[in-house]
């Protein structure tokens, strides 16, 4: 009846050895390549970035172009994650790149500098489409130059149905947890019954700034996320500072969160698999997850029923939304030989027929357009709850994914973790996180 949904993250960075040998025989392409604008038989080539595991994704679409655009053949260059994020900048912005490409970690960069083409024209259409908070990881100083793969969402806390039922919690109807008094209910009556509240993967270097995304997002209004948001970038204004009270007071309530019991005994030295093990084998009654982790829950056949909550806002803010992290963005290098066919194969890519059959339905990712219809989605009952929950009660961008990492989630996640140890302060952690974001600029 369902599609069992894999890991978006995985199916976007980390190479899975099968379809890696079987793409890699299939399309024979060498990453290091650049674009060529004919065949010897005359017919014109486009070439196009992907990850080995995207073969499924990648048949639909690529036959469908194809087919679109008579004499057009479409040639895949697999690239490795360590080519994405060393030598692939260089390649972009060389004389000979791909037409189509995975964006590199400084793909902003090359767009200040002109080696990536600006989008505006064909994202006319495609904006309006956008799920909530895309657009911002899309942009550089206001024009479109990414192309997002898919969505994820993160953040929330997946629960055991059986287990809360057992120790008589009542789940709230549009699966927010008001408050952090609620939390602490929850997480109280799990204890009572013997099991452990939210299992987190301390030393995971990601989960803390995932709970700083959301509660940082519910602490500001749409126009300080945004200063947030941009803060890192030495072109826009620095109109929010990491010492504010909206950054300061997401900080206090992790920290009350911490003291308050909310997650497993020992989660500071914890890694993300050990405590995916604590919820699998019923030891925790929640888990901080992703998306991607209802493929995992269907492939290691648990016991029991999972559902989700999102987690509660910094107290007396706006209701929690969902987290969306964009897959990875996909971009159109100015010196490609096929630039309008370039933007033409991306244009489809968004397309909701694309985004339905050859985003959604091979499980690759989530759509980033609203304007699917989501009963077509043949997908677990628990993902698509999740997209219908996204679509609902809306999104957030997430500043961790946003920010560069070098200033943003390898500062943040260590610095946290020291905090909940008890080694520094909420207003320390901040004033960290202010140098290191001056330090950029």
């Amino acid at each position: 009846m369902s599609t069992k949904i894999s890991s978006p993250s995985a199916r976007v960075g980390r190479p899975i050895a099968a379809l890696a040998l079987a793409t890699a025989t299939l399309f024979a392409v060498s990453a290091c390549s650049g674009a060529a604008s004919t065949e010897a038989d005359g017919e014109t080539t486009l070439t196009v970035q992907i990850s080995a595991e995207w073969g499924p994704m990648m048949d639909i679409l690529v036959s469908t172009f194809e087919a679109e655009n008579p004499g057009v053949t479409v040639e895949l260059q697999t690239i490795t994650p360590e080519q994405k994020s060393t030598t692939n900048s260089q390649l972009i912005s060389s004389s000979n790149p791909p037409d189509v490409a995975q964006a590199s970690g400084d793909w902003r960069d090359l767009a200040r500098n002109g080696d990536l083409e600006p989008l505006d024209d064909i994202f006319e259409e495609i904006a309006p489409r956008l799920t909530e908070g895309t657009a911002e990881q899309l942009q550089v100083d206001g024009t479109y130059y990414g192309v997002p793969t898919g969505n994820a969402y993160v953040g929330m806390a997946y629960y055991n149905v059986e287990l809360f039922e057992e120790a008589g919690i009542e789940i709230p109807a549009d699966r927010r947890i008001a408050s952090n008094a609620d939390l602490y209910d929850i997480v109280n009556k799990l204890k009572a019954v013997g099991a452990e509240g939210v299992a987190i993967g301390g030393t995971g270097g990601y989960q803390f700034g995932w709970l700083v995304d959301g509660l940082l997002a519910s602490a500001t209004s749409e126009e300080e996320l945004a200063g947030f948001l941009s803060s890192a970038d030495p072109s826009a204004d620095l109109d929010v500072s990491y010492t504010d009270p909206a950054f300061v007071q997401s900080l206090e309530t992790l920290k009350a969160w911490g003291d308050n019991g909310v997650f497993q005994e020992g989660y500071l030295g914890a890694d993300p698999a050990q405590a995916s093990a604590l919820y699998y084998q019923g030891i925790a009654g929640m888990i901080l997850g992703g998306s991607w982790y209802v493929g995992q829950f269907e492939e290691n056949n648990l016991e029991f029923t999972s559902d989700f909550l999102i987690l509660p806002p910094v107290d007396g803010a706006e209701d929690s939304k969902m987290l969306l992290i964009t897959g990875t963005s996909m971009v159109v290098p100015s010196a490609g030989a096929n630039v309008e066919l370039a933007k033409k194969f991306v244009e489809l890519w968004q397309s909701d027929e694309m985004q339905l059959q050859a985003v959604a339905n091979t499980d690759f990712s989530f759509p980033n357009v609203t304007t699917v219809d989501l009963s077509a989605l043949t997908i677990a009952p628990l993902g698509a709850a999740i997209v219908e929950q996204a679509s609902s009660a809306g999104t957030f961008p997430m500043w961790s994914a946003v920010v560069p990492g070098p200033v943003g989630q390898q500062v943040i996640d260590p610095n946290v973790q020291g905090m909940l140890a008890g080694a520094s302060t909420p207003e320390e952690v901040a004033a960290k996180q202010q140098t290191a974001i001056e330090g950029a600029r």
